[in-house]
């Protein structure tokens, strides 16, 4: 929903996406779990409004639910105005690397920012995820 419009418990939606989403002074964006591939995949997609976020990036590494003992290896971009302002690895399979990964981050107002991420192997049913949590300053 776009800023400056009062939210109640009828027009709040708590869902997976692309965007970022505002609640009060709080916004938040959660990409839900998709298949692994080898292409690069988009997680999170947005533009950012008139205020600072200062919050945390977390991403996960890959796992088959059925099977939680078969990962992937991952290798995450944190992009910025198209700037990579972070690469990050998490690893699933032998978990010599984070199985996830907990970042501190402040993004500047009016900021394109996107997550995406490498998978060492094509398999839909080995899940990744991220998501953005944060509190805004104006």
């Amino acid at each position: 929903m776009p800023e400056g419009i009062p939210y109640s418990s009828a027009n709040v939606v708590v869902g997976t996406g692309l965007e970022l989403n505002y609640i009060g002074d709080h916004c938040y964006a959660y990409s839900g779990g998709k298949g692994s591939t080898e292409n690069e995949q988009t997680y999170l997609l947005f533009t950012t409004g008139n205020a600072t976020i200062v919050g945390e990036l977390t991403v996960n590494g890959g796992v088959e639910f059925s099977g939680p003992t078969v990962g992937v290896t991952s290798a995450w971009k944190l992009q910025m105005n198209g700037i990579v302002v972070g690469l990050y690895k998490t690893d699933t399979i032998e978990e010599d690397q984070p199985p996830a990964i907990v970042v501190p981050i402040i993004i500047p107002p009016y900021t394109l920012v996107q997550v995406s991420a490498y998978t060492s192997d094509n398999n839909s049913d080995k899940l990744n995820s991220c998501s953005i949590l944060g509190k805004l300053y104006q």
